[in-house]
């Protein structure tokens, strides 16, 4: 049986606060300016909140800020209150 476990680990990356932020902020960007890509931008992952924004015009990133919105509200923020995605 092979262990695809490792597909579920969070990779580490160079700038540990990277992804994260706080989860009521994170919440209230990806409602107002989810489809610009604002929340992404909040939580430094700076790619794809320039997806989003190059796509803002079409109906894709208010699509993906739904799955994301979903993906956030049921995590829980960790001991210093921040929310890693």
């Amino acid at each position: 049986m092979v262990d695809a476990s490792w597909r579920f680990h969070r990779k580490p990356c160079r700038n540990q606060t990277a992804g994260a932020g706080i989860p009521k902020k994170y919440i209230l960007l990806a409602l107002c300016l989810g489809w610009v890509g604002g929340h992404r931008f909040y939580t430094k992952q700076y790619a794809l909140g320039f997806i989003y924004l190059l796509f803002c015009w079409t109906g894709i990133p208010f699509a993906m800020t739904l799955i994301d919105l979903m993906i956030a509200l049921p995590r829980q923020a960790d001991e210093q209150g921040r929310l890693f995605l």
